[in-house]
Parts: C-alpha cells; sequence; structure tokens
C-alpha cells in the first residue's frame, strides 16, 4: 500500500492508492442465457435459493421462466410461469420474503392469468394477489420499485395513488390481511412522482425518490417522519433518488442527482447523511452520466452499482467499494449498468443489462470467481498524526481566517490544474481551471464562514485531496 500525505498544519491527509486488494473477477451462473435485464436479485435463506427479477422474456429459452425464476446452484427453477405486463414480461424491481411468502413488485399485471396489479406472492407452489393490489392515478396497475419489511409489516413503494381502497401517496404497507397508507405522505404529485425506497435510520422512518413538492421545506427527493409530521431532510433534500442503505452509522442516498446540476445539492449521485449533516462521499461517482440504482453492505464494505464510470477521479464501470473513507474500484469492467447486488453461499452477485464483463460474454447475471484482478484505491482515507515532511501538498496557513495557499510539485507544468472545495455539508462551493508554472494556487476563503472545508485538486487523472479550516 502506497502512501501520500497531505501537510494540514500539524495534521496529515492520508491517501491510500491500494494496488492489490478486494476485487472480482466476474464468471457466467450458467450457460443458458437470460434475454433481458435483471433489476432484482434476493436471497432467500428459507428457501436456499436466489430468485432473479427483471424484465427478460426467459432463461435459455425456458418461457415459463418470464420476468423471475429461482437458482439454486447449479439449476435455474421456474414459479409457475412468471409474470405479466399486459402481452409483455413484467419488470421485477423488488423481491422479499414477509410471513412465509415471497413477494415480488413491479410493473405486473398478472401471474398465469391472475390479476396482481404491482405486486403478488409466490407461496412456493402457486401464485395469488396482495389483497386488490397497487394502483396508479389512472386506476392501472402501479409501478411499484420496492419492498421493505419495516416493524412487523411490509412497505411498498412506487407510482402508487392506492392501496386497495384507500389513498397511498406513493407509499403503501400490508399487515398480512389489509394494506394502509403511511402517515399520509403530503408531498407527492401522482401524475409524476414516485418513492423508490424507504427505511429505519435513527428510529425514524426515511422515504426517498422523486418528488419536488416538499422542496421549499427540505422534501426534495428525501423526507422522514419524526413521529409526528413529515419533515426535511438537511436545508433543501437531495433531488431525485433511487435508493438508500445505512451504513456504518450513516444513512446513504444514491440516485440521479448533482452538485453539478444544482450547487445546493450535497453530493455527486450518492450522499451520505449522518442526522444532521449531509457529506459527499468522496466526492461521489460518475459525471453527467452518473447515476446510482442499488447499494448494499457486503463483506465490511458498502457496495455500490449504477450506470457511473468512475468513484472518486478513478475508473470503475458501474460498480465499486466504499469503506467509509476511501473509493475503490473492482478490477472488473462491464458493457453496460449493473442494478442488483446480492450474496449468495457466500459468493458475491449482479445482475443488470450487461452482455460482457472482463470481455467475456456474460448475460444480465454474473457471480465473483476465478483469478483475482488488481483493484485500484484513491480518495481520502483518513487523518492522523505524524511529524513527516513532504511535498506532495502543502496548505499554509491552516487554519487559516483569510487567505491560504496550495503548494505542490508541479510534475507537468503544461496542464491545467482543477480546484474543487466542498463546504462540510458536501456543497460545491469553488470550482476553478487555471494553470501554474510554479505549482502553487492562493485559495482566497475570506469570504466563507467557520468551519471545515474539503478539496481536491485535479490534473490529468491524478487527484490529491484536502482539508482546511476557516477560523
Amino acid at each position: 500500500m502506497k502512501w501520500h500525505r497531505i501537510y494540514i498544519g500539524v495534521v496529515l491527509i492520508g491517501i491510500f492508492f491500494s494496488t492489490i486488494g478486494r476485487c472480482q473477477n466476474w464468471q457466467s451462473v450458467s450457460d443458458e442465457i437470460i434475454s433481458g435485464s435483471v433489476y432484482s436479485l434476493y436471497h432467500d435463506t428459507l428457501e436456499g435459493a436466489l430468485f432473479v427479477g427483471g424484465d427478460f422474456q426467459g432463461i435459455g429459452g425456458n418461457n415459463s421462466q418470464r420476468s423471475i425464476a429461482m437458482w439454486r446452484g447449479n439449476q435455474w427453477y421456474s414459479l409457475e410461469n412468471g409474470l405479466n405486463s399486459y402481452q409483455w414480461p413484467a419488470s421485477i424491481r423488488g423481491i422479499i420474503r414477509y410471513n412465509d411468502e415471497i413477494y415480488v413488485c413491479g410493473a405486473i399485471t398478472d401471474a398465469d392469468g391472475l390479476v396482481c396489479n404491482g405486486i403478488a406472492k409466490w407461496d412456493g407452489f402457486q401464485w395469488s394477489s396482495v389483497g386488490e393490489g397497487l394502483l396508479d392515478y389512472d386506476d392501472n396497475p402501479a409501478f411499484t420499485f420496492n419492498l421493505r419489511v419495516i416493524q412487523g409489516e411490509l412497505y411498498a413503494c412506487g407510482q402508487i395513488f392506492s392501496a386497495g381502497n384507500i389513498t397511498a401517496n406513493g407509499i403503501a404497507k400490508w399487515n398480512g390481511t389489509s394494506w394502509s397508507d403511511v402517515h399520509e405522505f403530503p408531498f407527492f404529485d401522482e401524475n409524476g412522482d414516485v418513492i423508490t425506497d424507504c427505511i429505519i435510520y435513527n428510529d425514524e422512518l426515511y422515504v426517498c425518490g422523486s418528488f419536488y413538492a416538499g422542496s421549499g421545506t427540505g422534501m426534495l427527493g428525501i423526507a422522514k417522519w419524526n413521529g409526528s409530521d413529515w419533515v426535511g431532510v438537511g436545508p433543501i433534500g437531495v433531488g431525485s433518488s433511487t435508493c438508500m442503505e445505512v451504513y456504518k452509522g450513516k444513512l446513504y442516498v444514491g440516485g440521479y442527482f448533482s452538485s453539478m446540476m444544482n450547487p445546493a445539492l450535497p453530493g455527486n449521485y450518492i450522499a451520505s447523511w449522518d442526522g444532521s449533516t449531509w457529506d459527499n462521499v468522496g466526492g461521489g461517482v460518475g459525471n453527467s452520466n452518473g447515476n446510482v440504482y442499488e447499494m448494499m453492505v457486503y463483506d465490511g464494505l458498502l457496495y455500490v452499482a449504477g450506470a457511473f464510470t468512475s468513484v472518486g477521479g478513478i475508473a470503475a464501470p458501474f460498480i465499486a467499494t466504499w469503506n467509509g473513507h476511501e473509493w475503490c474500484d473492482l478490477g472488473s469492467t462491464s458493457n453496460n449498468i449493473i442494478l442488483a447486488i446480492e450474496e449468495f453461499q457466500d459468493t458475491l452477485y449482479i445482475g443488470g443489462g450487461f452482455t460482457e464483463l472482463n470481455g467475456n460474454s456474460i448475460f444480465s447475471v454474473a457471480k465473483s470467481g476465478g483469478a483475482a484482478q488488481d483493484e485500484n484505491c484513491g480518495t481520502i482515507s483518513g487523518i492522523e498524526d505524524a511529524e513527516t515532511e513532504t511535498t506532495e501538498l502543502i496548505i499554509h496557513p491552516n487554519p487559516t481566517t483569510s487567505t491560504t495557499t496550495l503548494t505542490w510539485q508541479a510534475q507537468n507544468h503544461s496542464n491545467n490544474y482543477q480546484l474543487q472545495l466542498y463546504d462540510g455539508q458536501g456543497k460545491l462551493i469553488v470550482t476553478e481551471t487555471f494553470r501554474s508554472a510554479q505549482g502553487s494556487k492562493v485559495l482566497d476563503m475570506s469570504a466563507f464562514s467557520k468551519g471545515i472545508y474539503f478539496g481536491r485538486l485535479v490534473v490529468g487523472e491524478e487527484m490529491r485531496s484536502f482539508k482546511v479550516v476557516r477560523e
């Protein structure tokens, strides 16, 4: 492991650049080709099987494995004749076990001819409906995006207007016999808004998605129920968000939002919330094409998947890991997006729209294994006291009350440097491109409020991260 150190007064920021570590070489699950995309993977420990859902026509030409199938480690199994959405395969987005049955959601109209309306359940032998199902504003089957079991009830999120005979406003809950609303979520336009996920964090219920009516009160794309009211999360929220996960005491939110689109947003396609402030998670993922679709905690790391091509300034096609301090790629390549992550039989599985991984033909589902590939890591890893001097990046004075000077060894005078500075909530407040033959830059912080600021100095493929205090 190689260290780069950055002087911060008497403190050095350690930036890890690992060359060999956790990484994955992907393998096909079976010889059968999945004819479509996989959006959801679920390891059912009771059944001892991996449920695979998406919008595929079938697996290996077996049309009874339509939109959903079960993998036991050596063979695919059908669930009757699969699921439908009008005349097409259903698009399965969520799978979970609740009350000894497997529930699935997505764009579903029927299961083997049985009307299901956005959600269905499987008892191991046959499909059945979940009450009267879920409907959108036009009384069509709702596009249901996710399922969670929370405090003994099944929560469903999506473009939902009604559940049974009650108004649902994007989210509803099922107790095994009947549907009910979830605290009458107030900021929801039934013509286009969607709630994509819900989770408990710090004993409060959080919901995220694409909803905008509450942006003036911090409910842009995210809100929480504090026990008596729906309230905002941070100054304005996050934007269009897709998924949430709790990792190392923080709530992580991924989706299609970026401080490059809106400087008031807290991160680039991913941000973390500690209950009071947002963090931009090491600079986030991707550029203008980024999007985070799925997150999962596995083997002590937060796995993040989506439509991005980089994380924290390093190349990472569609999947990467975050350990709370630094980003790492997985030493692998994919030709299309990754949409699902799951552990099964002590092996990591991924699903998506890909047809090629690491140069091999692999369709829609893959598992880790085989010879390891080198990985690359490269964002701020931590802060430690040290006395060794370095010329990598010196910041003086630090702390500062007005200006501070960044000094480094300029290796290529012809390159443009890019300086980015973020406040403590992950908001991008300075972005500037400049040239410096001497390897120095004066940063004026006199107009900023007191606090801790995080920065990046980028030239070409190289990035130096730093921290500076404004007193």
